[in-house]
């Protein structure tokens, strides 16, 4: 299957975003420190399909703030192509 992923593009179509994430057994209220990475399912996808060797683009739009430039940062980071982020 990973032979076929690899021979083809995608379009992915969906939500980018962040998701927030504190020390594993730490409730976020209660934390001292949190780390971000790329959220949304859609751009998770897409980051998937290239970090198995796929092409994937994603269709979507981001803030215009720090936000979405960080969202757009990870997804060109694993390789997604983010002609159509808005």
């Amino acid at each position: 299957m990973l032979g076929r992923l690899s021979r083809n593009s995608y379009v992915v179509i969906g939500r980018a975003g962040v998701d927030v994430f504190t020390d594993p057994g730490t409730r976020l209220e209660e934390a001292g420190r949190m780390s971000i990475d790329l959220g949304g399912s859609a751009a998770n996808i897409a980051a998937g399909i290239c970090k198995l060797g796929g092409q994937a683009a994603l269709v979507t739009r981001v803030s215009a703030d720090a936000v979405g430039s960080f969202a757009r940062a990870r997804l060109a980071h694993y390789g997604v192509d983010t002609a159509y982020v808005r």
